[in-house]
């Protein structure tokens, strides 16, 4: 016999799930219950964060329109001109980094993240960028 410290019950060991070959500290019932409200409250955090990916998309949006000179839309247009894409490795956009010319501030397209990082450290340069890919084609 074994008491489950939830329910203050004595129970047969068969009344515990094995866990490393022994019995859990919790009766099968009080163990049920206690994952099932875990879930609940795992859930409804499911839901905030959703809500707080949706209020950080607006405010991703009210940025790059303030920052590079778009219209209400125009974010959105691109997205959907690119398919979702990254305009250089064709990976799906989570979230779209908005590519630019640095000097002019001419809005190029939308990127992922590592390809919009990749260009910014080589400068923005394309005889860099084509100087490293042939680097990395010519090396095992």
């Amino acid at each position: 016999m074994k008491t489950c410290p939830r329910c203050s019950t004595a129970k047969p060991h068969d009344e515990f799930y094995l866990r490393n070959g022994k019995p859990s500290s919790y009766c099968k019932p009080c163990h049920k219950d206690y994952y099932r409200k875990r879930y609940a409250d795992r859930d409804s955090g499911f839901r905030t964060a959703v809500l707080a990916r949706q209020a950080t998309e607006r405010v991703r949006h009210r940025r790059a329109e303030r920052l590079y000179g778009l219209a209400e839309g125009d974010l959105a247009r691109l997205l959907a001109d690119q398919r979702g894409l990254c305009a250089i490795c064709d990976e799906p956009l989570t979230p779209p980094c908005v590519d630019h010319d640095h000097l002019t501030g001419r809005v190029r397209g939308l990127l992922c993240h590592a390809c919009n990082r990749g260009t910014g450290l080589l400068g923005d340069d394309p005889a860099r960028l084509r100087s490293a890919a042939d680097y990395l084609e010519r090396t095992p």
